[in-house]
């Protein structure tokens, strides 16, 4: 004989089991085997959802919820299928709950990566040297010989240092971010060409949007730039003789 546990459904409830659900007055039931045989009539009593603590998707296809029951402990919390569950409004503050969690998360993220990026530029922002010449320094080239090497030390440390904050920059391509589509080209003063890629969401770029190196470009989305031109080709038909 089995023992069922009805729950109202106009508690916020569900059906933690594969008995059919009542549509006419929403209660369901909780089944269980029972070992006694010699039991004369079926015993029930009413499950309320507390809350929901989790969910996860079916091996079978669309998702079932961690539910715990009011009432009981944590013992009794149990997996019930989405579709046996009548319980809408749990189902929404759970949903509500999650989309909130996912969005501090990605904040989160966006945070770590912008203080990483600063924290790359300060360390590679070139040093400055600054020569300090003696009062006593009577001005003779002997003396002034130091301050041009040190110039000159100067001058190669600055250039790699600009090197060395390219060399820091990671970009979302080699992060592994899959390009949509090439948006546009950018000459930079420094006579280099950059394209302004759109990334497929989710990305922790502002409107999913990255400006590139050609050479980054050229390495990670070489399909996408012949798109990008093949685009833009105008074919001049030539007049007949």
């Amino acid at each position: 004989m089995s023992s069922e546990k009805h729950v109202d459904g106009d508690n916020e409830t569900a059906t933690p089991s594969t008995e059919k659900t009542d549509e006419h007055d929403e209660t369901q039931s909780r089944s269980s085997e029972s070992g006694n045989d010699d039991t004369d009539s079926n015993a029930s009593s009413e499950y309320e959802v507390e809350k929901i603590l989790a969910k996860r998707r079916r091996r079978r296809g669309g998702y079932e919820y961690f539910i715990k029951w009011v009432g009981y402990d944590n013992s009794a919390n149990e997996w019930i299928p989405e579709s046996s569950l009548n319980c809408p409004q749990r189902v929404a503050e759970f949903e509500r709950e999650e989309a909130r969690k996912r969005k501090r998360t990605r904040k989160e993220r966006e945070r770590t990566y912008s203080q990483k990026r600063r924290n790359n530029n300060k360390r590679s922002k070139k040093r400055r040297v600054k020569v300090i010449e003696d009062d006593d320094n009577d001005g003779n080239d002997d003396e002034q010989e130091p301050t041009k090497s040190v110039e000159s030390s100067t001058g190669s440390t600055t250039n790699s240092d600009k090197d060395q904050e390219k060399n820091l920059i990671t970009y979302g391509v080699e992060k592994g971010y899959q390009v949509q589509a090439i948006l546009g080209i950018n000459r930079t003063k420094g006579d280099q060409l950059h394209y302004l890629v759109h990334y497929k969401s989710p990305t922790m770029f502002d409107d999913n949007m990255e400006l590139i190196p050609a050479n980054i470009a050229k390495k990670y989305c070489e399909d996408e730039l012949i798109q990008f031109y093949e685009t833009r080709i105008t074919w001049n038909d030539r007049p007949n003789d």
